[in-house]
């Protein structure tokens, strides 16, 4: 990771009532050269979205649903990964900060809670007028309750674990300021420290994951991360690495 002063530009968030997703607005003010913001906060998505372009869906009101924008070396495509953990570990250290509990990270995206999915996040990369730029989503299932009931075995919410009432401008402006330091201290001390300071949450190992081998879905179980950041797991009788899996629910 390159040693730089990395950047979140602007006065602050952009906070909207109902957006097709924080993303969107987000990538669309970044190409029309607005830099006069840091972020994108909205109460409602129509068209979330999380990895491989999957449905995020939220209640009005209930979740925390924001989109950072981030300039510096480690926003290129072959750097960007390292703030997917970036965000993991700032989500979980900002959950067990406010909520306690112990928050848990599951590669590649997703913090879990009493073993359930609280939050997840997306990054995605562009570059206008050449400058590396990257978009950290970031989903925290906040104050809904109950969770769907189709989602209640594998999603949780905040308040439906702790049974408190949480205030979401609150908890993203904790979050916001946790996401700068830990970027900043990955950007000083490495990908050792920030990969260390991710394990520290990891509860990745034994859980079922598909990947495409030869044109074809085998199932695998995972048995950990690989010193790269890249997902190691079984596949019948042979151990692969990939950062192309895709975790089964």
């Amino acid at each position: 990771m390159a040693h730089e002063d990395p950047s979140m530009e602007g006065s602050g968030l952009l906070e909207l009532e109902c957006v097709t997703s924080t993303q969107d607005v987000a990538r669309e003010r970044v190409l029309a050269g607005d830099r006069g913001f840091l972020g994108v906060r909205a109460n409602f998505q129509t068209a979330g979205r999380g990895r491989l372009g999957r449905e995020w869906h939220a209640e009005p009101g209930l979740c925390l649903l924001v989109s950072y924008v981030l300039r510096g070396a480690d926003c290129t495509p072959p750097m960007a990964h390292s703030l997917a953990f970036v965000a993991g570990v700032a989500v979980a250290q900002t959950i067990s900060a406010v909520a306690g509990g112990s928050p848990s990270l599951k590669w590649p995206n997703d913090v879990l809670l009493a073993g359930r999915k609280v939050a997840g996040v997306l990054i995605e990369t562009l570059a206008p007028h050449g400058e590396p730029v990257a978009i950290v989503g970031i989903g925290v299932n906040v104050n809904a309750l109950p969770v769907a009931p189709e989602l209640a075995s594998t999603a949780a919410s905040l308040r439906e674990v702790t049974g408190e009432v949480w205030d979401i401008r609150a908890l993203e402006a904790r979050l916001r300021d946790t996401l700068c330091r830990v970027r900043q201290n990955a950007v000083e001390r490495g990908w050792s420290w920030l990969l260390d300071e991710w394990r520290m949450y990891d509860a990745t190992a034994g859980r079922r994951y598909v990947v495409e081998l030869g044109g074809a879905p085998v199932a695998c179980v995972a048995t950990g991360i690989a010193p790269d950041g890249s997902l190691q797991v079984w596949c019948g009788e042979r151990q692969w690495t990939t950062f192309a899996a895709t975790a089964v629910p």
